[in-house]
């Protein structure tokens, strides 16, 4: 298996946004300027240090966004910044009894079903998520800890986790991350058996992977479904195939290059 690199950066060059094409050159060490993800961090953030849903102006602050950028300023080792900083204390103050939700004003914008606010499947992937990232990325235990109370009360009688798949694949890697090894493993029976065939959610899967530092079976298996799903034009696309992405074209470049697929 293998994918065609150059169309990938061919696509993004030409399709991506300045944040999308720095990604890429930063990735892949072709140059460096703080100035570049910074300045578009700067323009797009609010004052309470989220970003709005979907990145649009004039929508509400999101977790979810907000969470998405998080990575990229570690990606991009800007961490040293007010924005950084701004961004991590948004997801801290939104925790409310160990969960995190999207607020309620995302409902009047007809989220995707991943996002609607008080859905108990939202707020089981964000708890999970949010709290996993902010461990791997700012040792936040005490918070991760409050998260894992809640998602407790949502197990199912065989140890699997309510709501969507993934979810449990993010508990993995958190119980991992917190050393709770015995529980991670439970976890493996249900995941290898749901395996997204979404580009998106591949991707996913494998971060959670990366954070948990599980490199087993599993990681191939994903790394060879990514590279399948690369189109004739070079970049990958929405789960039903339609419509290419250039973010989601970036992350594929990520994942792969990540785990040794250059």
């Amino acid at each position: 298996m293998s994918y065609n690199k150059d169309k990938a950066l061919s696509y993004i060059m030409e399709h991506g946004n300045v944040l999308d094409t720095y990604k890429m050159e930063f990735m892949l060490g072709l140059g460096r300027d703080d100035k570049v993800p910074l300045d578009f961090f700067t323009s797009h953030q609010y004052e309470d240090g989220g970003f709005a849903f979907k990145m649009e102006k004039g929508n509400p602050s999101s977790v979810a966004t907000t969470l998405s950028m998080l990575e990229w300023y570690n990606e991009l080792e800007i961490t040293y910044t007010g924005s950084y900083k701004r961004c991590v204390r948004f997801l801290l103050e939104h925790q409310e009894q160990g969960t995190w939700d999207e607020p309620d004003d995302i409902a009047s914008l007809h989220p995707e079903e991943f996002y609607i606010p008080h859905a108990l499947s939202t707020k089981l992937w964000l708890t999970a998520q949010t709290a996993n990232d902010l461990l791997f990325y700012e040792k936040e235990e005490y918070a991760a800890q409050k998260a894992l109370r809640f998602m407790h009360q949502h197990k199912r009688d065989d140890g699997t986790f309510k709501g969507y798949p993934i979810t449990n694949w993010i508990m993995m890697s958190l119980y991992a991350q917190l050393g709770m090894s015995e529980a991670a493993q439970n976890l493996l029976p249900y995941v290898r058996t749901h395996i997204e065939k979404d580009t998106k959610l591949i991707i996913w899967a494998l971060d959670c992977l990366w954070k948990a530092k599980m490199e087993n079976v599993l990681a191939g298996e994903l790394l060879d479904l990514i590279e399948s799903k690369q189109t004739s034009e070079g970049c990958w696309t929405t789960s039903d195939g339609k419509e290419c992405y250039p973010l989601i074209t970036v992350e594929a470049l990520r994942a792969l290059k990540r785990w040794g697929r250059t």
